[in-house]
């Protein structure tokens, strides 16, 4: 995102507190799939949330959640510059990651990316049985 205060992990860890101003709550129970929230907390309200309901018992999950009494804003790491050590560890070890993120605007729906368009197009299928609206937009980062 643009305007990021810090551009890796170790420039945030350097400056801001853990347990303090974010922490990390890792869920490793084995699995091949694993759902994270890198922006967690206060950073992107609820995702961190969503995505612990995700991953339940079954999938690994991985969260970074601001929780400072002040700007979490400050505390987010761009996607693909998001390099905190237990997370490129657990993510290295995962055959899909599912990478859950909030956005702006008042409509409630869903973005789906990434680059695995077996398991975005099993998801959308999915989330379209249980009639949960998903937005049609283009990321080109995001989608080959």
């Amino acid at each position: 995102m643009a305007g990021d205060r810090y551009h890796s992990y170790a420039e945030l860890s350097l400056q801001e507190a853990l347990n303090e101003d974010y922490r990390i709550v890792v869920q490793d129970v084995g699995s091949p799939v694993t759902v994270i929230a890198p922006h967690g907390g206060n950073i992107e309200p609820n995702t961190a949330e969503i995505a612990k309901l995700i991953a339940g018992d079954h999938y690994n999950c991985y969260c970074f959640e601001g929780i400072c009494k002040g700007n979490n804003r400050r505390l987010h790491l761009t996607s693909h510059q998001f390099d905190e050590p237990q997370a490129l560890r657990i993510i290295s070890r995962s055959i899909a990651v599912v990478a859950i993120h909030a956005c702006t605007g008042n409509h409630a729906r869903i973005y789906l990316g990434g680059l695995d368009t077996a398991l975005r197009e099993l998801i959308g299928r999915r989330l379209n049985i249980r009639k949960i609206i998903i937005g049609h937009v283009y990321f080109p980062f995001l989608i080959k």
